[in-house]
């Protein structure tokens, strides 16, 4: 994106203040899709209903519910998986799997869902000491028909590193009154 530096000099631009948001914008997606390729590249996979493999799984009988869950809750407590914060686990999951979940019968009524804070910030909600963020950068596979994955994170299952040792401010609120979410 071109402009002249004479505008930083003389005035405020909204332009240019909107044109650097924008960019930070794509560099956050694009730090988050680096990082979500890493982790699903060696993360262990369960396939909803019979599906051994991706290729196997059918999107009529195949869809997410509630006894999945179940299973990888229980896989990350028999590998004595920490915790992401207090006594959940974190999971991340895309809006078509979130829209599959609350059509399952089961899942429905044990549903908690989050304080006004924790949704802002893109909590769902808990069930099964599981903490439920939404994104629709979440992980899918296209080939005959799209997949969806559903992250399941423990305490210290990836790490990040930021620029010279600095993590920056993640948080909705840390980046000032001209930052606006935009995903």
């Amino acid at each position: 994106i071109r402009y002249t530096d004479e505008l930083d000099f003389t005035a405020f631009d909204a332009v240019v203040s909107e044109t650097m948001a924008i960019l930070g914008e794509q560099a956050g997606l694009s730090a988050d899709t680096l990082v979500r390729d890493a982790i699903t590249a060696g993360a262990t996979k369960n396939y909803s209903g019979a599906a051994t493999q991706r290729s196997e799984v059918d999107e009529t009988n195949d869809e997410i519910a509630f006894s999945d869950i179940l299973i990888n809750v229980a896989a990350l407590d028999t590998a004595n998986a920490r915790p992401v914060e207090g006594d959940d686990y974190g999971v991340i999951i895309h809006p078509y799997s979130w829209a599959s979940l609350m059509k399952d019968s089961t899942f429905v009524p044990r549903w908690q869902n989050s304080d006004p804070a924790a949704i802002r910030a893109g909590e769902l909600g808990r069930l099964l000491r599981c903490s439920f963020w939404r994104t629709s950068n979440a992980r899918s596979y296209s080939s005959t028909q799209t997949v969806y994955s559903m992250l399941f994170v423990g305490q210290e299952s990836y790490g990040l590193a930021g620029i010279a040792n600095v993590v920056a401010n993640l948080g909705l609120d840390g980046g000032g009154p001209e930052i606006r979410n935009r995903t």
